[in-house]
């Protein structure tokens, strides 16, 4: 398959801000050919894209996502990460292969129709839940990194105080609840590993780890060992608030990230999502390790946790790419909007404006930040030749790019994903004057609102299962919230 885009205008390098040329991209394959400003008469084109009047710009790469929120948007608010867990807990469990798939394609259809092409999906589901989300992205045309998220110690076991606050009898009925074995949990990676990765697939897999302090050190490192094993990414969340701060200092000798460190866990190959409540010290340890950072800010807000030290990151030379969270506790998948909240929130750090963080950079998170987390940075996140063909392109008669002063700060600061016309994946067309093209996304809303019905009945018993346990789990997180850490990443005063 052989494509012209046209008569566009792009930039020429998304680290220099400046007007944008016109030129034409051929795409042979899945790969972009060349891009040039002349084409040949005689040139002959399986398909022609009239690209006239619109901006292309790389696929945004989405770098933090859980696809069973999807379906739970709008459920919770004003709650603290420890006690919204608990409602992600029940509402993610007992769902059926169809109602995953229909939860994945429901996020799938907000994020391409807004200039997503790739996501990185971070997801607690059995082997078969996630050979469901795979089919939702192969079936969409996305490309996306499945993670399988997994831990082995029960929820409440992982929190502080919990022998002085919780009630035995609810601590007996939680360790009761059913976690997959470490063998199981391997066994399901290296599977979708062995069927997924390889150099043709849209499709690959990571190794997902819940988040280290809900892993026991050999569940630990089992991950390690496939990892490097079968060469694959590592994902997991780390120090998302103040109270899993507080645990990492009472809980590890010398503080979760150097333990992390310590046993090899912080790779170039890992990336961690969140980690707003890093101190200088665990800064210096993540940079030396060279993993990535994944900047969610829109959810770290939203849930209260804070806001990350992204300044420090940046001049300490972490990799930052940026996320959108679960819908469950972002809002929605829109990258755009989370651009603008990365480029604007870290202003307020510093009275010197020299130091703030640049509409640039925030592009470059959503792009090349990105490709380095998917393990892919020398064939996503850019409009390069010989990179695969991920393009989206914008149409310049909307409000949000009118006029079109700096295209770059335009795209971080005004436009929505509301001017996204076409979005082109691996060389294929999937969203065509704004129509998706390869699901039929209203039978999608349709399946997804009786899906949500059937969720909340099955999972009744264990909703009502764990409000009983969310008066302790308040206590846990007011107690752990007024120690005194010698750093602060909230905006309340110690």
């Amino acid at each position: 398959m052989k494509i012209l885009i046209k008569d566009g205008f792009l930039l020429e390098d998304l680290e220099k801000s400046g007007e944008p040329k016109k030129a034409h991209i051929v795409i042979e394959g899945n790969k972009i050919d060349r891009i040039t400003n002349k084409i040949e008469e005689k040139e002959k084109f399986n398909k022609i894209i009239n690209a006239q009047g619109c901006l292309l710009i790389p696929g945004l790469i989405n770098s933090h996502n859980h696809s069973y929120g999807n379906l739970l948007k709008g459920t919770t608010e004003n709650i603290p990460l420890e006690i919204w867990k608990m409602d992600a807990i029940a509402g993610g469990a007992n769902r059926s292969s169809r109602e995953i798939y229909i939860s994945t394609l429901l996020g799938c259809i907000e994020m391409i129709k807004s200039g997503t092409t790739a996501v990185l999906d971070h997801l607690s589901l059995n082997e078969e839940g996630l050979r469901a989300a795979l089919k939702a992205y192969e079936d969409i045309g996305m490309r996306a990194v499945v993670a399988p998220m997994f831990d082995d110690k029960p929820y409440y076991e992982t929190l502080l105080y919990v022998s002085e606050i919780f009630p035995e009898e609810l601590r007996a009925k939680a360790s009761l609840l059913p976690k997959p074995s470490i063998s199981e949990s391997i066994t399901t990676c290296k599977n979708l590993i062995q069927d997924f990765n390889n150099q043709e697939s849209r499709l690959s897999i990571m190794i997902g780890p819940s988040a280290p302090q809900r892993c026991s050190l050999k569940l630990l490192e089992k991950v390690i060992e496939l990892a490097e094993e079968k060469d694959a990414g590592i994902h997991t969340h780390l120090l998302e608030t103040k109270t899993q701060a507080v645990t990492s200092y009472e809980k590890y000798d010398k503080g979760l990230t150097k333990f992390l460190g310590e046993i090899g866990f912080l790779q170039e190959r890992t990336s961690l999502a969140h980690a707003v409540w890093l101190s200088d010290e665990d800064i210096e340890v993540v940079a030396g390790s060279g993993a990535s950072i994944v900047h969610n800010p829109i959810p770290n807000l939203m849930l209260g946790s804070g806001i990350a030290p992204i300044l420090k990151y940046i001049n300490s030379g972490i990799n930052i790419a940026l996320g959108t969270d679960g819908p469950n506790d972002g809002g929605n998948q829109i990258l755009f909007e989370a651009m603008r909240f990365a480029a604007t929130l870290h202003k307020v750090k510093s009275f010197d404006n020299g130091k703030w963080i640049t509409a640039e950079q925030v592009l470059k998170f959503a792009t090349l930040g990105g490709a380095k987390v998917h393990l892919k940075e020398n064939e996503i996140g850019k409009l390069k030749e010989g990179y695969k063909a991920d393009i989206v392109l914008l149409d310049l008669n909307t409000s949000n790019l009118v006029p079109l002063n700096n295209p770059i700060n335009l795209l971080v600061y005004s436009e929505n994903g509301s001017s996204v016309r076409d979005v082109l994946v691996d060389g294929k067309m999937i969203v065509e004057n704004r129509k998706v093209l390869n699901i039929d996304e209203i039978e999608v809303f349709k399946e997804a609102r009786v899906a949500i019905k059937s969720i909340m009945n099955k999972n009744r018993s264990l909703f009502k299962f764990y409000e009983q346990g969310k008066p302790y789990v308040e206590q846990v997180y007011k107690k752990a919230t007024a120690k005194k850490i010698g750093f602060n990443r909230h905006c309340s005063d110690e």
